[in-house]
């Protein structure tokens, strides 16, 4: 799937301009929420690989495969404890979405 994800991420990527990639960076850098869940993610990364690099028998031929799968499995879990537990300001997802389809 992720070679799928790649060309289709690849394929929206090329019809958003400059000014497009430019006006994103510029959203996510500033989102108070993209921040939290980068963290919860980096944590969440860096637990499910300890556990996994401590957990698991050494030696085995797919061990690296299996560490992997455990930062993986971690970076998940963090973006669904920040899903859980963010707070109610943070529960929009695209407030610039939200101000555009104001009707006062």
């Amino acid at each position: 799937m992720s070679a799928f994800s790649a060309a289709a991420a690849g394929v929206r990527f090329v019809d958003i301009s400059a000014e497009g990639f430019a006006d994103r960076a510029y959203r996510l850098h500033y989102n108070d929420a993209q921040h939290r869940n980068d963290t919860f993610a980096a944590w969440g990364t860096a637990l499910g690989f300890a556990a996994a690099a401590l957990l698991l028998p050494r030696g085995a031929p797919a061990y690296p495969w299996a560490v992997a799968g455990g930062a993986a499995a971690g970076s998940a879990a963090g973006v669904a404890a920040h899903m859980l537990t963010r707070p109610a300001e943070m529960r929009y997802p695209n407030k610039a979405l939200h101000e555009l389809l104001r009707t006062d």
